[in-house]
């Protein structure tokens, strides 16, 4: 009874229990077979190997199974090489060409598991991404750089622009009935927009347009300016951002008009693409459209209606999160 309590095996404590209530308690073999849903010959079999080899002879010999198609080294190379990831199909690919010997995925998935690997949702980044490095030097920079400008009565504005599309269709489809279908309407014409935005600490600014271009953007500066007389605009360094009617533009107004760049590909530092996210999560983003107009009149009116209150300067000097690669 002791060895029964203390054995971690859960197969081994079942046999354990069906040839103690035999041996020790009197019980019949037909008895205990019904008990634990088992066939007479197999609580037979338990007993006699007990018998004959005591705890012993409770416990599976291993099996030998189908021999693995590649020795067990070169697998374990396979494996080790992984890096950053890999998916089963990539990998059947590998062991393809580098061997000739072919395996299905659900057979590396299972072997992928044995190695101690499990799927992961994987957290994005860019090659081209600013070093941290970088970004703490651009941080500093802008730091005392926003110390001056604003003694000159500068407000700032942080600068981005999101498109909207006509045939939107939802990554997560609605809730429904169990077996009810969900019918999703769109044209597939890709009929898009473009919405420019801009916000501060006191004003925000939308402008919808028909695509991302140099003119629109400047036309969009210049409305900018009317609404606040002095302006420092911190923004990626998209090519429209960088035309050169646009750094004519900001050398002839340099007096009411100063541009920063964000660092490459640092998105998490404009405090704007929060404004764009809680945009596309609204419910009107999911409904049917005839036109893309209809959805732009929508956005629009979301737009100047909430009043965001984002701490820009809190983005801004957000710590740099590290590169993975």
């Amino acid at each position: 009874m002791y060895v029964y309590k203390k054995e971690p095996n859960s197969k081994a404590k079942e046999l354990m229990l069906a040839v103690l209530n035999v041996v020790a308690e009197g019980e019949t073999i037909s008895t205990i077979a019904k008990l634990f849903h088992k066939s007479y010959n197999s609580i037979k079999n338990w007993v006699i190997r007990f018998k004959e080899f005591g705890i012993a002879g409770l416990y599976e010999e291993p099996r030998s199974g189908r021999p693995t198609k590649i020795v067990n080294h070169k697998i374990t190379e396979f494996f080790a090489s992984v890096k950053n990831g890999i998916f089963p199909k990539q990998l059947v690919r590998q062991i393809k060409k580098d061997t000739g010997v072919s395996y299905t995925e659900s057979r590396i998935r299972v072997m992928l598991r044995s190695h101690n690997f499990t799927p992961k949702v994987p957290d994005s980044t860019h090659k081209n991404k600013a070093s941290n490095e970088k970004i703490e030097e651009w941080q500093k920079a802008l730091k005392w750089w926003l110390s001056c400008i604003k003694r000159d009565g500068f407000e700032m504005y942080v600068m981005d622009e999101t498109i909207l599309l006509q045939d939107y269709v939802p990554k997560r489809g609605p809730w429904s009935s169990k077996g009810q279908k969900v019918l999703q309407t769109y044209f597939g014409d890709h009929q898009r927009r473009v919405i420019y935005g801009a916000i501060s600490d006191l004003h925000q600014y939308f402008l919808q347009g028909k695509k991302f271009d140099g003119s629109t953007f400047l036309k969009f500066v210049k409305r900018l300016l009317e609404l606040s007389g002095k302006v420092v605009l911190i923004m990626d360094a998209a090519s429209q951002h960088r035309t050169k009617e646009f750094k004519e533009f900001v050398k002839e107004n340099r007096h009411r008009l100063r541009i920063m760049y964000l660092p490459t590909v640092c998105p998490e530092f404009n405090a704007i693409e929060e404004c764009w996210h809680q945009l596309k999560i609204q419910p009107f983003m999911y409904d049917y459209y005839e036109h893309i107009s209809g959805r732009i009149q929508d956005a629009m009116k979301y737009l100047r209606a909430i009043a965001f209150s984002q701490n820009i300067e809190q983005y801004l000097f957000r710590k740099p999160i590290a590169k993975t690669f």
